[in-house]
């Protein structure tokens, strides 16, 4: 996405706490990074969420963009609310809603209410599924009309190919995301545990962060217990997955609820079927063709499927992980992510009188 807005013509500042993907973007032609400082993305303080508003509207100020593009819910709401206060175009992007909707209660209602308070001059928002988008509609946030489908991050098909994996490797099943419990992890260990007791031989690996900020963080002695009983095979965090799910079989992903998951959209890619949880998110990204779906929250049920899917013929696994290739070049490709911001920018140089040519 910085380089297609580099290749429109305009320079673009990153506004991001200082972090190992810097490395990402540092260097890279018509891109600067600012670095913030005060966002606390765990905290539910006021005060550590007042000083980061304040940094953004000191950095909107200074920097005066032509357009701000916004994600994940802090940046979302106070730059939002940020950006017109000082009458700066500004599209935020619901990737999600966060620990506070799966919770519920009044953590919920508040973050709903500080939505609303936020976008009431947001002019388009951006979700990555249907089910966010009409939750904002029918609780008065956003008018339906004024916001878009986008799907999701996308995924590069020239960086993640097709791979065989090697013959004399047992099973493999792959869970790839932050050891988070909405995530759903302690059922893919539950799943793992009852088809060991039944004797099967697979072997179950795990990569990503511990993201200890995150109240729903699975604090690292359960993780060290897991380990020391042979349940998982833990990888840690990494930079570059691709050689995870080429080592895989079958990617899990029990989570309780998605923006749009990359982590499916990566391993389809890879031509590597999916079990999923039936939640949004995951019911956009997977269908009968490359995957499957079962209900959340259910370790019975993931390991059941987890088990049959042991039973299929490779032939039948292989043909389901072409079509997975096939969904994402149709669906979710960088260049199909790309393309809303793309549009967005292209109405806002002709709201500029900037000539597109």
């Amino acid at each position: 996405m910085l380089e297609s807005c580099v290749a429109k013509g305009f320079s673009v500042v990153v506004l991001a706490p200082l972090d190992i993907h810097l490395k990402n973007f540092k260097g890279l032609p018509g891109v600067s990074f600012q670095q913030l400082v005060k966002l606390k993305p765990g905290s539910m303080n006021p005060w550590d969420d007042w000083l980061f508003y304040r940094e953004l509207k000191a950095n909107f100020k200074k920097l005066r963009p032509d357009v701000i593009f916004t994600f994940t819910i802090k940046p979302n709401i106070y730059g939002a609310h940020a950006a017109g206060r000082l009458g700066i175009p500004c599209i935020p992007s619901v990737t999600g809603l966060g620990y506070s909707y799966l919770i519920g209660g009044y953590q919920a209602q508040i973050a709903f209410a500080m939505y609303r308070w936020a976008f009431k001059n947001v002019k388009s928002v951006f979700f990555l599924n249907s089910s966010d988008q009409h939750i904002f509609d029918a609780k008065g946030i956003i008018d339906i009309e004024e916001s878009r489908l986008v799907p999701g991050a996308g995924v590069d098909l020239k960086g993640f190919t097709p791979a065989s994996k090697a013959t004399s490797a047992p099973f493999t099943f792959l869970y790839v995301g932050r050891l988070l419990g909405h995530k759903g992890i302690r059922e893919y260990v539950a799943a793992a545990k009852q088809l060991q007791k039944e004797n099967i031989s697979a072997r179950f690996a795990v990569v990503g962060p511990l993201d200890t900020y995150n109240p729903s963080a699975i604090p690292p002695e359960e993780i060290a217990k897991w380990i020391s009983d042979g349940i998982i095979q833990y990888h840690g965090e990494v930079q570059d997955v691709r050689s995870y799910y080429k080592a895989s079989d079958i990617l899990v992903l029990p989570s309780y609820r998605e923006g749009l998951s990359t982590v499916i959209v990566e391993s389809l890619a890879m031509e590597r079927p999916v079990i999923a949880s039936e939640v949004p998110g995951c019911l956009e990204a997977v269908d009968a063709s490359c995957g499957w779906l079962v209900p959340p929250r259910n370790s019975q049920e993931l390991a059941k499927q987890m088990k049959a899917c042991m039973m299929l013929d490779s032939e039948i696994l292989a043909k389901m992980g072409e079509n997975g290739r096939e969904r994402v070049k149709v669906l979710f490709s960088t260049q199909q992510a790309v393309k809303p911001y793309m549009d967005a920018l292209r109405l806002i140089k002709q709201g500029l009188g900037i000539d597109e040519t």
